[in-house]
């Protein structure tokens, strides 16, 4: 998925080196007592070694597919941003710049659906209430974002419109 995505934004894979971070957060007591669970953070990373992109994926975004996505074009963003000198990691709005790149390269339908999810888990006999938020962008920016990625490419009606979340497809 890596080389897809760097190929899909015309970066040379060769440039970046992939690294596996292991989950941010262990759930501890919260696996065994019928409690509601939110994560938030970090996902992944972005830093230069030796004038070369590593790039970190937390290793539970595999469980989730669209928000792996999400994350690898994110951390791909950095590449071009950070990696390439366009900006400056002491730039104060960055990290959202970065998730409103994903929208240039038509990834948007990703960062947008995995920017909130909300859901049910089941832990033996009990279910359990579950949120997460990804990335720097909210659903109603990354909404706009899309809009305005259909309208400077003339479609009205786009068919890829329907993949996107409720929540951001309203906007």
């Amino acid at each position: 998925m890596l080389e897809r995505l760097c190929k899909h934004m015309d970066i040379d894979p060769a440039r970046v080196e992939l690294e596996h971070d292991a989950a941010a957060e262990d759930p501890g007591l919260s696996a065994h007592i019928q409690i509601h669970t939110a994560s938030a953070g970090a996902a992944g990373h972005h830093r230069l070694r030796e004038g070369r992109s590593v790039i970190g994926i937390r290793d539970d975004q595999a469980q989730q597919p669209v928000a792996l996505v999400a994350t690898v074009a994110h951390e791909l963003g950095h590449v071009l941003l950070l990696g390439d000198g366009r900006i400056l990691r002491e730039r104060e709005d960055h990290e959202p710049l970065t998730d409103l790149l994903t929208v240039f390269f038509g990834l948007a339908i990703f960062t947008a659906n995995a920017a909130f999810e909300f859901g049910r888990e089941n832990r033996g006999e009990d279910t359990y209430t579950t949120r997460s938020r990804l990335g720097y962008l909210t659903e109603p920016i990354y909404g706009y974002g899309l809009a305005r990625y259909a309208w400077l490419r003339g479609e009205a009606d786009p068919a890829w419109a329907k993949y996107v979340d409720t929540n951001p497809r309203r906007t």
